[in-house]
């Protein structure tokens, strides 16, 4: 263990790229993974599919929900609905530099659930 924590070739690629912050990875149905963003998106994309553009191994995801949660939330809570010690707890639960978007993403067979910082939860399928 020693040799390869220490001398290891790794090899590292780039397989989705994606203009936006990845908070969140579930890898649970691999070559196909969820990533949620800062920008409350939900992102699904094959690892394993390559790209056919000239010297480039990077795709872009394969699917898009866009603005399932909150990247800030202001966007999504009323203020007369928030409970008065939320940001507090959210604070203490996730640290100063999470920011919004997705903070929990799991996934079993074809369903995907996710979280936000507003405290919403967002139940869909892969079809």
């Amino acid at each position: 263990i020693r040799y390869n924590w220490k001398e290891a070739n790794c090899v590292s690629t780039v397989r989705v790229a994606l203009n936006d912050w990845i908070r969140r990875l579930a890898v649970d149905l691999y070559p196909l993974v969820v990533c949620g963003s800062a920008r409350g998106h939900l992102y699904l994309a094959d690892l394993e599919q390559t790209s056919t553009g000239k010297d480039s191994t990077t795709m872009g995801p394969l699917d898009c929900l866009k603005h399932v949660h909150a990247s800030h939330l202001e966007e999504s809570v009323d203020v007369n609905e928030t409970p008065p010690d939320l940001n507090e707890a959210l604070e203490v639960l996730y640290g100063n530099y999470d920011g919004g978007g997705v903070m929990a993403i799991a996934v079993k067979k074809d369903w995907i659930v996710s979280s936000g910082r507003e405290g919403g939860v967002h139940v869909c399928s892969i079809v």
